[in-house]
Parts: structure tokens; sequence; C-alpha cells
């Protein structure tokens, strides 16, 4: 975020700049004439933990989507419906994450995430803290990350456990 100017949006540019300076060895692109950013790289939510392929697309104004690539979340779930995850078709191989809540489903029209914001200061750290819940429910069953999700059913309509 910049302090002189708080209410400014982070180019693509500076989103790619931020990403590069903390993951050097994933790789960030922009692609679509420059208005879509991508990155792709490895993240591991422990020292003891699995490691996971992680792709964000950004593209202003939308929010940015964040998916793992693998491994297949749905086979390690042994097919289970998985919390706080975004519907995607059964036979893709990558997950969307549910990170945050929309300006547009929160109760209060409060903005959790915003273009503001870095994604490596915001996105790939909440991105990593999801998979730490994750494993944890592959173990105990139950998520215990909190949070609003989506229902399966309603493309994103969000529920409070």
């Amino acid at each position: 975020m910049n302090v002189f100017l708080p209410n400014r949006r982070l180019t693509l540019a500076e989103q790619y700049h931020g990403l590069r300076a903390r993951f050097p060895n994933s790789r960030c692109y922009l692609t679509g004439n420059n208005k879509k950013l991508v990155w792709e790289g490895k993240l591991s939510p422990g020292p003891y933990s699995r490691s996971y392929l992680v792709r964000i697309e950004y593209a202003p104004p939308e929010t940015p989507d964040c998916y793992v690539i693998s491994p297949n979340l749905k086979e390690l779930a042994k097919r289970k419906r998985i919390p706080h995850t975004y519907a995607t078709d059964s036979e893709s191989n990558k997950t969307q994450l549910c990170l945050f809540l929309p300006k547009q489903r929160h109760p209060e029209k409060y903005a959790e995430w915003r273009p503001q914001l870095q994604l490596s200061d915001t996105i790939l750290p909440w991105a990593s803290l999801w998979l730490f819940y994750f494993e944890q429910w592959l173990f105990s069953g139950k998520w215990e990350g909190g949070g609003a999700h989506p229902n399966e059913d309603d493309a994103g309509i969000y529920y409070e456990d």
C-alpha cells in the first residue's frame, strides 16, 4: 500500500514486482495486452507439509482468483466436498480457494481485499494459511479456519458455519 496515497490502486507492474521480490523462484507474467497478471509458484504451509503449486490470476477491476494446481486437492480429499472452495468443473484438477469475503457478499459491504494491497502480502499468505487448515481438515475432518464460504450449489452465495 502506498502510504502517501493510501487509496491509489496498485498497478499490475507494482503487483508484479512485489511478487517477484518476495517469491523470486516463481513464474510471474502479464498477459492479455498487459491487463492480467498471472503468478505460479510453490507454497508449503509448514516445515513438514507437502508443497503445492499455486496460481493467482488477477485482472483489475476484478478481485484475484487463487487456485491450487497440484497436487489435486479433490483426490487428496477422496472426493469429499472441500470447505472454503468455489465450485469448479469436476474433471478439472485445479481447485479455486475461497480466501476472503468479497465486498458485495460482506454484510456491511467491507472489502477484505482491496486493489491497494499487495498480492504478495495478502493473497499468498492467506493461501498458505488456507493450505495449513486444509491439511488439518484432511486429518481431523473438521475445518478450523473459520470464516464464511460458498455453498456448493449457489455459485458463490455465502453462509456462516
